[in-house]
């Protein structure tokens, strides 16, 4: 008997120097799990994730009912404003494996929208997502720049961007042209009668979402065939195809010939020659720009985005067919109808439907400014004569 009560009270000291570790509400506690496997390792501070009846939750979400173990680790987050001027209402959070992160800071930078808190990886982090961390965590504030929508009233004229985005604190950059038959373009303004003129590359007048409307002065149209009578070209037969249009372009002051006797219908039209007819043919507008060793129609057709910059001092060369129907196009707004595109893709074999000028020699097709050089061929290679673009010019501002 003795012997028994001795045993017991043995037991209860064993028990006492050594207790099973046990869980929340006494549930006996088996060890941290690992990849769904117990540790090896008594200490192991790896928590990975939730077990549901056994299982790690696959989406790393907390399962309802779900416990944390009391001895789950705890880890330092730390929050990086990322950009210049950014900042953070504080920096660091501790957070447990097991536990959603909660709340997060929200960041501050001028002109940018903040977009959520990263990982350097690209993983977004949420303040519902649940921790599953092995060591310290950095995440990066992402942001977008804030924007506003300028919208473009062409009031009459057609033009194939109705709007545009620009960064707040940024500038206009290089506005759209659009085009309108019968009416020269005169600018971008704040009204639609009167106003400010906006330039290109000027800072925004209104930092918020606003409109532009183009401004437009009527060109008076050459249509009774007495006006054609008496430009002087020696060169010029009253029976040729481009008579009205030499015709017409000089009543317009579009071109003097090149002597007070000629007008060489037949040479090869340059591209300063192109830029400049266009330039007069829209009322010989102010440019921006001043360059003393540029015409002013190619600065004008630079700064309409007709040109790219290595043209500014490259304008001598001879203009093809393709360049001035292009031209002529870029300044009507692109447009593009493909039932056009494919009409004239069928018609001409030299258009090919991938090249630069497709829609271009299109939309001409289908203004009526040229027919081509055949049934079948437009000829876009073909050097352009002094002759051939008044008569694009004629066709696109009478028709």
């Amino acid at each position: 008997m003795k012997r028994r009560i001795y045993s017991v009270m043995l037991l209860l000291l064993w028990l006492t120097a050594f207790p099973f570790p046990a869980g929340a509400e006494g549930r006996i506690f088996q060890g941290h799990i690992v990849d769904g496997a117990l540790s090896d390792e008594n200490n192991s501070e790896i928590y990975q994730g939730h077990i549901v009846d056994g299982v790690t939750a696959d989406d790393g979400d907390s399962a309802p009912g779900a416990q944390v173990p009391d001895d789950a680790p705890t880890f330092t987050v730390k929050f990086f404003p990322n950009g210049a001027g950014a900042s953070v209402p504080w920096n660091t959070k501790r957070v447990t494996n097991g536990r959603a992160y909660g709340e997060l800071p929200v960041p501050e930078r001028s002109n940018y929208v903040f977009q959520g808190w990263y990982t350097v990886t690209g993983a977004q982090i949420t303040p519902n997502k649940v921790v599953n961390l092995s060591a310290d965590l950095n995440l990066y504030a992402q942001w977008a720049v804030l924007t506003y929508e300028v919208r473009l009233d062409a009031c009459g004229g057609t033009l194939r961007e109705i709007s545009i985005d620009i960064p707040k604190g940024g500038n206009y950059g290089e506005l759209p042209r659009p085009a309108r038959t019968g009416y020269t373009f005169e600018g971008w303004y704040t009204l639609p009668r009167g106003g400010e003129r906006v330039s290109n590359y000027a800072p925004l007048y209104r930092q918020e979402n606003h409109t532009l409307y183009a401004h437009w002065a009527a060109m008076p149209a050459l249509t009774d065939t007495e006006d054609y009578a008496g430009t002087g070209f020696q060169d010029v037969s009253t029976s040729s195809s481009y008579y009205p249009a030499v015709c017409w372009a000089v009543r317009r002051g579009i071109t003097s010939g090149t002597s007070a006797e000629t007008f060489s219908p037949n040479d090869p039209c340059k591209r300063r020659h192109i830029l400049t007819f266009l330039w007069r043919a829209n009322g010989c507008p102010e440019t921006e720009l001043a360059l003393s060793a540029v015409s002013p129609g190619t600065l004008w057709a630079y700064e309409n985005t007709l040109i790219p910059a290595e043209v500014l001092y490259n304008d001598e060369e001879p203009s093809t067919r393709s360049d001035a129907v292009t031209y002529l196009w870029k300044l009507a707004g692109c447009p593009i109808e493909e039932a056009s595109l494919q009409s004239v893709l069928n018609r001409f074999t030299d258009v090919p439907p991938e090249s630069d000028y497709a829609s271009a020699v299109a939309w001409a097709l289908d203004a009526g400014i040229t027919n081509g050089t055949t049934d079948t061929t437009f000829s876009p290679e073909r050097i352009c004569t002094r002759g051939q673009i008044v008569t694009f010019l004629y066709r696109c501002y009478t028709n």
